[in-house]
């Protein structure tokens, strides 16, 4: 093996090895072998995804259009969908971008957004 770049976090330690493939233990026990670098950021990125609900007042297929090249900017929104159907108008958003980060987005494009706690 290489030269070994470990990183610690509790009891858990990922190193990669010559070929920049990870090998992962937690608690001593090997757990994930050898999985390439990209397949190891592509499970980090997935646990690390949320999913956002807000009430707004997107109402219609133009106002959809308007938002659109807004929220397709944030970086970390992965998909949003808006339900005009209901009263609320109800936007859903999941990726890694924070419910702040949307919500400028949304404002951006000149309308009202507001998280709902679930």
């Amino acid at each position: 093996m290489a030269e070994a770049k470990p990183i610690h976090k509790g009891e858990t330690f990922l190193q990669t090895n010559q070929n920049n493939n990870i090998l992962c233990s937690v608690n001593k026990d090997l757990s994930v072998v050898n999985i390439s670098m990209q397949d190891f950021l592509f499970i980090i990125k997935h646990m690390s995804m949320s999913s956002w609900r807000f009430k707004t007042n997107i109402n219609c297929n133009n106002c959809i259009r308007t938002v659109t090249n807004f929220l397709n900017s944030v970086e970390g929104v992965e998909s949003w969908t808006v339900d005009t159907t209901v009263p609320d108008k109800f936007l859903t958003v999941t990726g890694t971008a924070t419910p702040a980060q949307v919500m400028a987005a949304v404002e951006e494009a000149g309308f009202d957004i507001e998280l709902l706690e679930d």
